[in-house]
């Protein structure tokens, strides 16, 4: 069972939430941003894209901030 199959919303992964050790809010976090983003293969991107989810961009951090 993964988090999302197990009833979990993408907005649940913050950082801390673990899941057989291994730390998957902070995964999440930092697949997220820009530069890690960037380098992704193109299926990863596409497959974190299929789970609801893309790369942070500067305007949605800075509303973030607001």
């Amino acid at each position: 069972m993964t988090c999302l199959t197990g009833g979990a919303q993408l907005a649940d992964l913050v950082p801390g939430v673990t899941l057989y050790g291994h730390d998957v809010g902070w995964w999440l976090q930092r697949q997220r941003q820009p530069i890690v983003w960037k380098g992704l293969m193109p299926q990863q991107r596409e497959r974190l894209a299929q789970l609801g989810t893309g790369r942070v961009t500067y305007t949605a951090v800075s509303r973030l901030l607001l």
